[in-house]
């Protein structure tokens, strides 16, 4: 598990000095406010990877599942501040999982089964945001 929160420290001195602009809700521009700064680029605030393996040594079998989980993320500046600083600039977290299987055969051959993303996440970057919706 890694928690991580990020921000580039100059960008956050720019904000902190209102040199840095948005359109409000009004649509005026105002400076961004520092509760609004959404960190770094593609940087998760929870990220966790599970392995599990089995073992059935009596017939050459061993079984792993590997999960990665990740929170949402920014992924690109959508109002042209070069900034995280809008949710429709936000990707939603994503659960990854993988299985394989392997087989072992005359202690020389070890053949392998795998499925890669099993429940077919699909890849958040591709299709539209749903934070764009709100």
């Amino acid at each position: 598990y890694q928690f991580l929160e990020t921000v580039d420290k100059v960008v956050l001195e720019q904000i902190r000095n209102k040199e840095i602009f948005k359109i409000g809700s009004t649509g005026m521009s105002r400076p961004v406010q520092e509760v609004e700064y959404g960190g770094l680029m593609n940087r998760s605030n929870h990220t966790l990877t599970v392995k599990i393996k089995y073992d059935y040594p009596e017939f050459g079998l061993s079984a792993y599942l590997r999960g990665n989980i990740r929170s949402r993320f920014g992924y690109t500046d959508k109002n042209g501040n070069s900034i995280l600083d809008d949710n429709s600039e936000f990707v939603d977290g994503f659960q990854l999982w993988n299985f394989t299987l392997s087989k072992s055969l005359f202690d020389q051959f070890q053949f392998q089964f795998g499925v890669n993303n099993i429940f077919d996440e699909l890849n958040n970057l591709s299709w539209e945001n749903k934070n764009d919706k709100k």
